[in-house]
């Protein structure tokens, strides 16, 4: 079912090129969404408050997304 809502979201905004996109971006969404979840069981802690965290997965993704860019349009 978790699945299923992710393919439909990323295939609505995306379209039928980024299928093959699917897989990272399902896995930064589960490890997010796990993330956060194990954040609210109390004293527990969530890796996800971190900024390490935060800037490490916003600049992988900032330099995939920028290369295939220039890839797919010069």
């Amino acid at each position: 079912m978790l699945y299923l809502f992710v393919y439909n979201i990323m295939s609505e905004q995306i379209g039928t090129k980024g299928k093959k996109y699917f897989p990272i971006i399902f896995t930064i969404f589960l490890f997010v969404l796990v993330n956060n979840i194990l954040g609210m069981i109390p004293y527990n802690f969530t890796s996800t408050s971190h900024i390490v965290t935060t800037y490490g997965l916003s600049l992988s993704i900032f330099l995939a997304a920028t290369i295939i860019g220039f890839r797919l349009h010069g």
